[in-house]
């Protein structure tokens, strides 16, 4: 049955007798315009009845979760993305961590590898590109295959097809014309790292005055 809300409810028990109800989700409960993913879980003491006094934690406990149940662990990874796999405010939210928490949290936020991380780093003050970067080096095409393995995944464990009536997603392309200023920057040096930091330095200075 195709259907625009894919959810898949797991009551397990863990290794040490813990009772678990894990919640697999693909939809648009928020109605935001666009279908995310989400994996929640709550965790009752074992033998005990299902009841508040009992729990142990419940919430959004993903890491928790493929520790115990490693086959979700696609899940955890696209946990508030969406139907396209990217993260919630990609550039925004990556760009702000970055800066206060370094290139580690970088790197967890966008799902990079450590070469891909060293390449944004190097353009946290310029966003043009930055995303150029993001989707030169593969890394917005490659978060979609993911979703693509999440969504079959989800569509095994449910029996049922995903419809996508999604109306936006976390991330916008660049456009032919942000494409074409990108290129022209480039030429003229622009991006080159003595003239970012040139840039740099001359902001800080009108901060000062």
């Amino acid at each position: 049955m195709k259907t625009t809300k894919l959810l898949f409810i797991d009551n397990r028990v863990d290794k040490n007798g813990n009772q678990w109800k894990i919640e697999i989700s693909l939809d648009d409960d928020c109605k935001n315009g666009h279908q995310d993913f989400s994996l929640t879980g709550t965790c009752w003491e074992g033998g005990k009845s299902r009841i508040d006094r009992n729990m142990k934690f419940g919430g959004a406990c993903g890491d928790t979760i493929v520790k115990l149940f490693p086959e979700y662990e696609i899940f955890e990874r696209l946990h508030i993305c969406d139907f396209n796999g990217s993260p919630m405010y990609p550039i925004e939210n990556a760009i702000y961590h970055a800066k206060r928490k370094g290139k580690e949290s970088l790197q967890s936020y966008l799902r990079l590898t450590e070469l891909e991380t060293e390449t944004l780093m190097q353009y946290l003050d310029e966003k043009l590109a930055f995303r150029f970067h993001l989707e030169n080096m593969g890394v917005v095409a490659r978060w979609k295959e993911e979703a693509n393995e999440a969504i079959k995944k989800l569509e095994e464990l449910t029996g049922n097809e995903f419809e996508n009536v999604s109306t936006k997603s976390h991330y916008t392309p660049l456009t032919e014309a942000e494409h074409k200023e990108y290129k022209e920057k480039q030429l003229q040096g622009y991006f080159d790292a003595d003239a970012i930091q040139e840039r740099k330095e001359r902001a800080l200075e009108d901060e000062k005055k």
